[in-house]
Order: C-alpha cells, then sequence, then structure tokens
C-alpha cells in the first residue's frame, strides 16, 4: 500500500479542531478495529472482550508541527499492529492550516482549557479575543500544549472506559524534546508509559562550526532577521506560481510525495505561519536542541559505558532523512522500524533498568 493512496483510510482517520491552550489545533485519533474509544467525539465503542488491554499511541511531531503530513504513515503503524492499538496525534499550537489556526485575533472556544498552565499563561488566554503568542512561539508554551492535550484524553477515556490506556510516545525531531519534557513534569503520564520513539531526535545543539555560527547568529538577530523574512514571505508567496513551488519542491528538494507537497504548500501560503514555524524554531536553536549525526555515536558509546541503561535502544536509519515523512519509500522504512520496535518493547527486562530521561 503507498501512503498517497485514496484508500479506506478516511474511514477510521478522524480529523477534529479543538480548543487547546487557547488555540484551535488540529488533533488526528485512528481506530482501525473500531473497539475502544473515538478521542475526538467522546464515542465509547467497546466491541472487544473486556480483558483486551488497549495501547495507545500518543504522536507528536516536529516543527512546523502540522500533524496532516502524518496522517497516513500513524495509519499504516496502527494497521500494521492489528486489534488492540490506536493512535492520537495533534499539531502545535498556532501552526497549519487557516487563519482560525495561525492568527492572533481569533476568540476561541474555551471549552477545552484546563487548569495546569501557570498564572503567565493563563492571563492572557482570559483576554477576549486574544491568544498568547508565548505559546506557540516559545518551547514551554508547547510543552503545556501537549500537557493539556493528553489530560483531556486520558480524561475521557477514563470517563468513558472507566480504565486508563498504556501509552507509547512516537516523536518527530523536536517532538523528543517535547515529550521528555512534559514526562519530567508529570511522573503520573511517565508511569503509564510503556516505550517511547524518538524519530531524528533534536535534541542537542553542536552542529559544525560554520553551520552553528551561522545558525546562531540567526537565532540571536531574530529581530533583525524575522522582519526581513515576512517582508520577503508576503511579497513572494502570493506572487509564485502554485505549479512553479510544486516542481520546485518535487524537482530540487526531492518530495516525491504528492500529497506532502500540497501540505507543505497549503501550510506556508500564509505568511502568519511562516513567522510562528520561525519564531519557535528560532527559540529551538537559541535553547540548543539539535542533534547532529555523529550523536548517535556518543549515544552507543555512553551505553557501553553504562551510562545510559540497556533498554534504551539505539539505531541509526543510513538512508532515512530528516524530513522522511514527504519521501514516499522512507516512509515505508519509517513504519516498518516503529511497528518492529513496538511489537519488540515487551520482550525488555525492565526490572533492573529504567530509562533517564
Amino acid at each position: 500500500m503507498r501512503p498517497d493512496e485514496d484508500d479506506a483510510h478516511a474511514d477510521f482517520s478522524v480529523l477534529e479542531r479543538v480548543c487547546i491552550c487557547g488555540w484551535p489545533t488540529d488533533t488526528l485519533s485512528i481506530d482501525h478495529h473500531g473497539w475502544s474509544y473515538n478521542y475526538a467525539t467522546s464515542e465509547h465503542k467497546n466491541n472487544a472482550p473486556a480483558s483486551t488491554t488497549h495501547t495507545l499511541l500518543l504522536f507528536i511531531p516536529g516543527n512546523p508541527g502540522v500533524i496532516h503530513w502524518y496522517t497516513n504513515f500513524l495509519t499504516r503503524i496502527v494497521q500494521e499492529l492489528g486489534r488492540g492499538f490506536a493512535v492520537c496525534g495533534l499539531s502545535y499550537a498556532g501552526h497549519g492550516v487557516g487563519e482560525d489556526v495561525v492568527g492572533t485575533s481569533d476568540d476561541h472556544d474555551r471549552r477545552f482549557h484546563g487548569e495546569r498552565l501557570d498564572e503567565k499563561l493563563n492571563e492572557a488566554m482570559h483576554i477576549h479575543g486574544q491568544k498568547d503568542m508565548r505559546v506557540p512561539w516559545t518551547m514551554d508554551g508547547q510543552i503545556h500544549h501537549k500537557i493539556e492535550w493528553i489530560d483531556k484524553i486520558l480524561g475521557d477515556w477514563r470517563n468513558e472506559c472507566g480504565c486508563e490506556p498504556n501509552l507509547i510516545f512516537i516523536t518527530h525531531s523536536i517532538g523528543a524534546h517535547f515529550v521528555q519534557s512534559l514526562l519530567l513534569r508529570r511522573p503520573d503520564i511517565l508511569a503509564k508509559t510503556k516505550h517511547i520513539i524518538h524519530l531524528m531526535p533534536f535534541i542537542r545543539f553542536d552542529p559544525p562550526p560554520v553551520k552553528k555560527l551561522l545558525l546562531s547568529s540567526t537565532a540571536h538577530a531574530q529581530k533583525y532577521t524575522m522582519p526581513l523574512v515576512m517582508i520577503l514571505a508576503r511579497v513572494l508567496l502570493p506572487v509564485l506560481p502554485r505549479q512553479w513551488i510544486d516542481s520546485y519542491l518535487k524537482q530540487v528538494v526531492g518530495m516525491d510525495s504528492k500529497k506532502g507537497r500540497e501540505i507543505t504548500m497549503d501550510v506556508f501560503s500564509n505568511p502568519k505561519m511562516v513567522k510562528n514555524h520561525l519564531m519557535l524554531g528560532l527559540q529551538e536553536i537559541r535553547e540548543s536542541h539539535w542533534a547532529p549525526e555523529f550523536h548517535m555515536k556518543d549515544l552507543r558509546r555512553m551505553k557501553r559505558q553504562s551510562k545510559i541503561p540497556c533498554n534504551v535502544y539505539t539505531e541509526y536509519l543510513d538512508e532515512l532523512s530528516h524530513d522522511f515523512i514527504v519521501r514516499l519509500g522512507q516512509i515505508d522504512q519509517a513504519v516498518s522500524f516503529c511497528v518492529k520496535r513496538i511489537k519488540s518493547c515487551g520482550q525488555i527486562n525492565v526490572k533492573h533498568f529504567r530509562s533517564r530521561l
């Protein structure tokens, strides 16, 4: 099955926009076996034996944090895992397609608000028609956003099913940092977590000297670089033919996924989305969360020295690039890797070893 085919995915995938931390957010839920719980509609569908243990995969994407790219990737994982698995994923606050997602002046539905945000984050959100830009533009705001989303899912699950699922996190890029941070802040969520898979983890900043100088200089000169970027985005995006952009993404960038290219063009056609993406990305660089390829060698060395426990598994996939999600062949490889790791995670004896986040 190819990721871009129109098939039965729509029968099992629910993409809904809800309000989290004051921001309309695109959320995805997939349950191919129709017996657990529809997270988007709060509809309980318990057609399986009561003794069956359900495992929920929680997916956190990388920046620019748009869940639409990953729909078929996550759908295929659930399909291959079989009965007993479902998945939920979400976009970042302020990231997505549409003015109501990335804008800054729309009113919002407060029914999804939680009470765990600190006072500074809550203060601006309770002002009518305003959104706190510390949520989409900062690492801390995005972490709070993910915590409120998880609390909503687990709360609905408890109310409808009277129990909670096992959790497995799958992340991409900076999503690894978000998950590690939220699990440190919330030991109760960590206690429910069975396994964590980080794809291309963006967790440390130490690139080659020239690249380091360029990225660091750009990130720390934000007040000068951002206005220039936004002027270019507002001038160029409306006038460039979509066909030209599509051809560039396919022929030069190498995106052979047609759906991936369409989502890319939709996402970055809005200058406000470009700004939200870059503002968060520049903070990522300033706070040093970038992992070079040789980071894998460091992890293996630390594992041999017992500085990392044996239940932390590391693997380097030679043909997998950071933007694998828009490359059809690489999606196949990533799906196979995730399914293999999830199926084997129960075989690891963790009695004497615990991962240190």
